[in-house]
C-alpha cells in the first residue's frame, strides 16, 4: 500500500504487512459497496476496525507498530468521513475529532530523536518523512471533518508549524534515482503554513500530489486555481 503518507518500502515485517493487507481488503470492499456492487453497509465493520486499531496503538510493541496502526486508522477514518451517507446523516462527534488530534500528538511526542544507523539514507528519510506526513494528515483530516460537519474548522499555531521536507518529489523517487549524498538537513524543513502560502502564491512549480493535498486542505484550492500550475523543467518541491 502506498499513499502520500504511507510508503511500502518501510514495511517489510510480516506484522505490518498483515495490518495493511487487511486495510486494503476493507478499502476494496468499500469501493465495491460505493459502486453499488453490494447493499451491505460497511460502516459498522469499519468502525469496529478503527476501535481495534486505536486500542492497539495505545500499547504498541514498537514505534514502528504505532506508526502502522495510526496510518491504518487514518485510512479507515478517511473512508468513514468521506462516505456520502455518513457525512450527511451522522452528527458531529467530538470523540472522533479528539481521537484524530490525539493520534497525531502521540506520534509527535513519541517520535524517535535518532534513527537506527542500519538504515540507508533513503530509508531514514522515508521513515522520518512518513512520520511527519502522518502527523500532518491526522490534523488535516480533523480539520476536514469539522468543515464537513460544522462548516468551519480551526487550525492552531501548533498545526501550522508542523514541519516536513520541502523536497516532496523525493517521496516517489525510486532507489536508482536516489542520491545517497543528498543531505537530510534542517534547511530542507518547511512548516505547513509556510508551504501552503508558497503554493497559493504560485511560488512552487511541479506540484506533487502531497503538495496538492496541502493546498486543498489549508487553502481550499485545487492546483488549477493557483497562478502558476506545474511547469516541466522546474525542480519539483
Amino acid at each position: 500500500m502506498k499513499t502520500e503518507f504511507i510508503h511500502p518500502d518501510l514495511y517489510q515485517s510480516s506484522e505490518a504487512s498483515a495490518v495493511f493487507q487487511h486495510v486494503q481488503t476493507l478499502c476494496r470492499l468499500h469501493t465495491q459497496a460505493s459502486q453499488g456492487e453490494t447493499s451491505t453497509s460497511l460502516t459498522p465493520l469499519l468502525q469496529q476496525n478503527c476501535v481495534e486499531l486505536l486500542r492497539n496503538s495505545g500499547r504498541p510493541a514498537s514505534f514502528q507498530e504505532l506508526l502502522a496502526c495510526t496510518q491504518s486508522l487514518l485510512i479507515l477514518q478517511c473512508l468513514l468521513i468521506f462516505d456520502a451517507k455518513v457525512a450527511v446523516d451522522g452528527p458531529y462527534s467530538e470523540t472522533i475529532s479528539s481521537m484524530l488530534s490525539n493520534v497525531g500528538r502521540r506520534l509527535w511526542q513519541q517520535a524517535p530523536i535518532q534513527l537506527s544507523h542500519t538504515l540507508s539514507p533513503r530509508e531514514a528519510w522515508l521513515f522520518a518523512e512518513s512520520v511527519r506526513r502522518t502527523i500532518i494528515v491526522a490534523f488535516m483530516l480533523r480539520s476536514v471533518y469539522s468543515l464537513l460537519k460544522r462548516n468551519y474548522s480551526v487550525r492552531t499555531p501548533f498545526v501550522d508549524s508542523l514541519p516536513f521536507d520541502v523536497r516532496t518529489s523525493l517521496w516517489d523517487a525510486d532507489r536508482e534515482a536516489w542520491d545517497d549524498a543528498t543531505p537530510a538537513s534542517l534547511e530542507n524543513m518547511i512548516s505547513l503554513q509556510q508551504y501552503s502560502t508558497l503554493l497559493e502564491s504560485g511560488a512552487v512549480h511541479g506540484i506533487s500530489p502531497f503538495s496538492a493535498l496541502i493546498l486543498a486542505a489549508c487553502k481550499g484550492k485545487a492546483v488549477s486555481d493557483v497562478p502558476y500550475p506545474p511547469i516541466t523543467g522546474y525542480e519539483a518541491y
